[in-house]
């Protein structure tokens, strides 16, 4: 007895959700005289449905049914010296509901018994023939595998997070099914209250991914709809992004207190398109992770010079200097400058960061 999808044909293979076999059964004359009338009995498994004969489906004295399973052939022969008449059918894995990673799917089948001469030679006569009954079973087995993906979500900003300063956070996905792939997995990310998602800045598996974003009181909520749509057996996809601590962050959670931000996996499909099999989801699952706010402590300092003698119709030019005398970095800075009367724009340059002059006479720098 074989079934499909065995390459090495060790009578074992894995199979998941969604998943359909052929099972063949080789009946091979090994001796030296014709075989007849041999009686070929199967047990599909319970966790197999629409079973339905192929093969020499005319030589079925028991067919298959939910109710009663066990299926029986009759090959009336003569069966010759080396040859071999084959058997089969086909098969689906019962729905996910019913299965869990641990099912088994054992089928045995068997020739309880065959003649060595027809049943009209043997009626014809009276004699009492020997019923022959001494051949091996052969079983084939399949082990159900079920997707299982699990969620970790650490901080990568480093140590503390800064008010207005960009952090890490990272969410890795983890399907530790050894056969089965986990598809359509959805992943919702609640940040701490009073921060904020930076736009642009998420990617799954390196490819820019953006989040719908909820506002929320306790929290902005990020959500990647269909993050992963295919995670394979023992794959990881990994989602990195940032978010930025705004003052207020500062007074709620606040600075003595852990910002926790936490992340949903769920809605993962196996191949059936089912979310469950009979022992449960296969998400559902959240983790946390935290860090430490700090308010900067920054001494901003700005000088501002003329750097031409103002002349009328002619250039002028004023030169800012902005500079942090510590000790902590400022995550940051804004310079806001407004022209005097009777002067138009010519251009601003920073040496690090954008000026935006469109709204002449007031020029507005952010330096980062």
């Amino acid at each position: 007895k074989d079934v499909s999808g065995d390459p090495d044909d060790d009578d074992a293979r894995t199979a998941e959700p969604g998943d359909s076999f052929t099972y063949t059964i080789a009946v091979k004359n090994t001796g030296d005289h014709a075989a007849y009338d041999a009686t070929v009995t199967d047990m599909p498994d319970s966790d197999l449905v629409a079973v339905t004969p192929t093969a020499n489906a005319s030589l079925i004295t028991d067919g298959w049914s939910a109710g009663d399973p066990d299926m029986t052939w009759v090959i009336p022969g003569p069966i010759a010296p080396g040859a071999t008449v084959t058997l089969s059918y086909t098969a689906q894995l019962a729905p996910s509901a019913t299965i869990t990673p641990a099912s088994t799917v054992v089928n045995t089948a068997d020739v309880p018994s065959f003649w060595g001469v027809s049943q009209a030679e043997r009626t014809a006569n009276g004699y009492d023939y020997r019923e022959y009954t001494n051949v091996a079973a052969d079983t084939v087995t399949i082990d159900v595998d079920t997707p299982q993906v699990t969620i970790d979500k650490v901080a990568t900003g480093g140590g503390t997070a800064a008010v207005g300063a960009s952090y890490g956070w990272r969410i890795t996905l983890h399907n530790s099914a050894s056969a089965a792939t986990a598809r359509h997995a959805d992943v919702t990310d609640t940040l701490p209250p009073n921060w904020r998602y930076d736009a642009n800045s998420a990617t799954i598996n390196g490819t820019p991914v953006e989040p719908t974003v909820t506002p929320h009181a306790g929290g902005d909520e990020l959500r990647w709809e269909d993050a992963v749509a295919s995670l394979a057996p023992g794959a990881n996809a990994v989602i990195n992004y940032t978010a930025t601590p705004r003052l207020a962050a500062a007074v709620t959670p606040g600075t003595g207190t852990p910002h926790v931000n936490s992340a949903t996996v769920s809605g993962v499909e196996d191949n059936s398109g089912a979310t469950a099999d009979g022992a449960g989801t296969y998400s559902d699952a959240t983790d946390t992770a935290q860090t430490n706010l700090v308010v900067p402590h920054t001494d901003l300092a700005l000088d501002k010079v003329t750097t031409t003698a103002p002349v009328a119709g002619g250039p002028v030019a004023w030169r800012i200097t902005v500079t942090n005398n510590g000790p902590d970095g400022s995550p940051s800075v804004g310079v806001a400058d407004t022209l005097p009367p009777g002067v138009t724009i010519g251009q601003a340059q920073p040496s690090r960061g954008t000026c935006d002059v469109s709204g002449a006479p007031a020029i507005t720098c952010s330096l980062g």
